[in-house]
């Protein structure tokens, strides 16, 4: 498992006396879909988080931290490293470091 390009790996059934609780198997789509609702709402949290608002989040995450771009693609399942640089929005820093690169022009 510790091999899966997954992110969201099903749990095995019976792990007591393992290491590792999960399987290098995916989650399937729908599953992740309830599951997040049923966090979300268990939580109390202020909105319904969905697969993609948790996708957005992880491949923000880790473009902030550094995290190689072809790591991030291959992690969110992202077929091309072009289309996972939308996600990343620029934070208030990075328009402020950029603001002063310009008027240093």
């Amino acid at each position: 498992p510790s091999s899966s390009p997954r992110l969201f790996q099903k749990p095995r059934k019976h792990f007591a006396n393992e290491a590792v609780w999960y399987t290098g198997q995916a989650v399937g789509e729908n599953k992740l879909h309830e599951a997040m609702k049923d966090i979300s709402q268990k939580a109390r949290l202020s909105w319904v988080y969905t697969n993609h608002s948790v996708r957005a989040t992880f491949i923000t995450t880790m473009t902030r931290n550094n995290v190689p771009d072809h790591v991030i693609a291959r992690t969110s399942k992202h077929r091309s490293l072009q289309s996972h640089q939308s996600y990343h929005q620029p934070t208030d820093a990075d328009k402020i470091k950029t603001a002063s690169l310009v008027d240093r022009v």
